[in-house]
C-alpha cells in the first residue's frame, strides 16, 4: 500500500532541486603560471586540469539530483491526479484539489572542457640561472591560482551544507512516501555520501592551490636575481687577467648557480610530492533515476559518456569502486577519507595512477640539483606510477652560458660536494599529499 504525504515529498523535491543548483555550480577559474617557468606552468596546467575534472563531477552529480527532484514531484503530481480522478467516481467523495500542471523537466547543465594533460617542457628554460630568474618572475606570481583557491575553498564550504541537506532529504523522502521512499532514501543517502568525499577533495585542491602560490614565492625569494648572475658573468670575463680575481669570479658564479639548482630542485620536489599524491580524477556520482523516470529525462544510454571527466573510453568506467553505489555497503560505515577511483597506491602511500599526479611528478623527477650541472641528463623518464607519462620529461639543467668555457663548469662540479641529496622534506612541502595534514575540518 503507498502512503505518500505530498507536501512534504514536494517540499523535500524543492530542496533536493535547490541542492542541485548549487552542487553544479563549481568555480570556473582558469590558472595562469605564476611565473613563466616550466615548473609553473606546468602545475598552472595541472590545477586547469583536475579542477574541469572535478568540476564535471560535481556537475554530473547535480543533473542527476534535479532529475530525481522531478520524479519526485512527477510522482505526487500522479498521486494527486489519481486520487481525483477516483474520487470523482463516487458522488459526494472528496479528494485533494487537481494540480494545475505537471512539474517542468530537469535541466541538463553541459559539462565543461577538459584540457589534455599537460606536457612537460624540455628543460632548457632553467639550466640558465639568469634566465631562470627572468622566468620565475613573469608570470602572474600566483594571482590566479589564489583565486582558484579561494573559490574552491568557498566551494568546499558549500558543499558541506549540500551534503547536510542531502541526508536530511533522504530521511525526509522515507518518511513522505512508503513503500518507495526506503529504496529512494537509500539511493540519495549513497549520493549524499559521494558529495562528501568529493567535498573532502575540493578541499584538498584548494589547499594544494595555496601551496603553489607558497612555493612559488619562496622560490623567487630564494633564487638568486637576474642581476646577481649577470653580474657574475660579467666579472668572469672581465678578469680573465688576474687570475685570483678570475678564481674568485668564478666561485661566485658557481655558488649562484648551485643556489639556483638548489631552489629550482625544491620547487620541483614539493610540487612533485604534493601533486602526485592527490591529483587523481574523481568518480563519478550514482545514479538516482533511471532515464526514462523524468519528464523529458535525456536517453543516453546510446551515447559514448565515458570521456565527460576528461579520461580515455577505456579507462572511464564511472564507479568501477565507487562502493556506496554498487556492492551495498551501508553508506553509514564509509570512512571520510575513501579513496578516489582511478588510482592504486603503491606502498609508500603514494597515490599512482599515470594520471595528472604521476605525470607531473614523473615530468619534474628529472629535474637535477647542482651537482648534475656538468653532465647532460636525457629526456623521456618512467612514470613512478608505474607506466610511461605520454610526455617528454625535463631534462637535467646541464650547463651554463656557452662564453664561460670549461673553467667554470670544473669550479661548478667541485662547488657543492654534498648537493646529490635532491630529496623534498615533507614536513617543508605544503599539505597536499599524505592523509589529511591539507584536508580542511567541518565535514564529517
Amino acid at each position: 500500500m503507498v502512503d505518500l504525504k505530498p507536501d512534504e515529498l514536494t517540499n523535500a523535491a524543492t530542496r533536493l532541486g535547490q541542492t542541485a543548483a548549487t552542487v553544479r555550480n563549481p568555480p570556473s577559474v582558469a590558472v595562469q603560471g605564476a611565473g613563466a617557468d616550466s615548473i609553473s606552468t606546468w602545475a598552472a596546467a595541472t590545477f586547469n586540469r583536475a579542477g574541469a575534472q572535478m568540476a564535471n563531477a560535481l556537475i554530473g552529480a547535480g543533473n542527476e539530483m534535479d532529475r530525481a527532484g522531478v520524479a519526485m514531484l512527477q510522482a505526487v503530481y500522479d498521486y494527486l491526479t489519481g486520487d481525483v480522478d477516483i474520487a470523482g467516481r463516487f458522488p459526494g467523495a472528496a479528494a485533494a484539489e487537481r494540480p494545475s500542471s505537471p512539474p517542468s523537466p530537469a535541466t541538463e547543465t553541459a559539462l565543461r572542457d577538459v584540457p589534455a594533460a599537460p606536457e612537460a617542457g624540455d628543460g632548457s628554460d632553467l639550466t640558465d640561472p639568469e634566465q631562470a630568474a627572468t622566468l620565475l618572475n613573469s608570470g602572474d606570481n600566483g594571482a590566479s591560482a589564489q583565486d582558484f583557491a579561494d573559490q574552491w575553498q568557498r566551494a568546499y564550504d558549500t558543499l558541506a551544507a549540500d551534503f547536510a541537506t542531502m541526508e536530511s532529504v533522504s530521511g525526509q523522502v522515507r518518511t513522505a512516501w512508503a513503500p518507495i521512499g526506503s529504496g529512494v532514501s537509500t539511493n540519495l543517502t549513497q549520493s549524499a555520501y559521494w558529495l562528501r568525499d568529493r567535498t573532502q577533495t575540493v578541499g584538498s585542491l584548494a589547499s594544494a592551490a595555496r601551496g603553489y602560490v607558497d612555493a612559488h614565492k619562496t622560490a623567487v625569494r630564494d633564487h638568486p636575481t637576474a642581476q646577481e648572475v649577470r653580474t657574475a658573468k660579467d666579472d668572469v670575463v672581465n678578469t680573465q687577467g688576474d687570475a685570483v680575481a678570475h678564481q674568485a669570479a668564478v666561485d661566485k658564479l658557481a655558488t649562484l648557480t648551485t643556489t639556483s639548482s638548489t631552489v629550482l630542485q625544491t620547487y620541483r620536489g614539493t610540487m612533485e610530492l604534493n601533486a602526485a599524491a592527490k591529483m587523481t580524477e574523481p568518480a563519478a556520482a550514482p545514479d538516482l533515476v533511471a532515464d526514462s523516470a523524468t519528464p523529458g529525462g535525456a536517453d543516453t544510454s546510446g551515447q559514448d559518456t565515458s570521456g565527460q571527466n576528461g579520461s580515455d573510453a577505456d579507462t572511464a568506467d564511472a564507479a568501477d569502486s565507487e562502493t556506496t553505489a554498487e556492492d551495498g555497503t551501508d553508506p553509514a560505515t564509509e570512512t571520510a577519507a575513501d579513496t578516489e577511483t582511478g588510482a592504486g597506491t603503491d606502498d609508500s602511500g603514494v597515490t599512482s595512477d599515470n594520471g595528472l599526479g604521476s605525470q607531473l611528478s614523473s615530468a619534474l623527477q628529472s629535474l637535477p640539483n647542482s651537482s648534475s650541472l656538468s653532465s647532460p641528463s636525457t629526456a623521456g623518464t618512467t612514470d613512478t606510477g608505474g607506466g610511461s607519462t605520454g610526455g617528454s620529461a625535463m631534462p637535467g639543467l646541464s650547463g651554463l652560458s656557452p662564453t664561460l668555457g670549461a673553467a667554470q663548469k670544473q669550479a661548478l662540479d667541485e662547488a657543492d660536494p654534498d648537493a646529490d641529496d635532491d630529496s623534498v622534506d615533507p614536513d617543508e612541502a605544503f599539505p597536499f599529499g599524505g592523509g589529511d595534514a591539507g584536508i580542511p575540518a567541518g565535514v564529517p
